[in-house]
């Protein structure tokens, strides 16, 4: 089990790189800024979505607010 479970996460992990090689840095930046302004100004941010990127969506909607 435990090599399942480590093969697992590094298939992940694999994953997550593949998907972070494919983000443009400049517009990754751009919007850290804008969310970073929404906070320094206490603006609201609206996140949604169907299915599973609703719940993605209030992932990060609870990550937000608890910060």
């Amino acid at each position: 089990m435990y090599s399942f479970l480590t093969e697992c996460l590094i298939d992940q992990a694999k994953a997550l790189e593949f998907s972070a090689s494919k983000l443009c840095p400049k517009e990754v930046k751009k919007s850290l800024e804008i969310i970073y302004n929404c906070f320094d100004i206490k603006s609201k941010i609206i996140l949604c979505g169907v299915g599973k990127s609703g719940i993605v969506a209030r992932k990060m909607a609870a990550t937000f607010t608890s910060a």
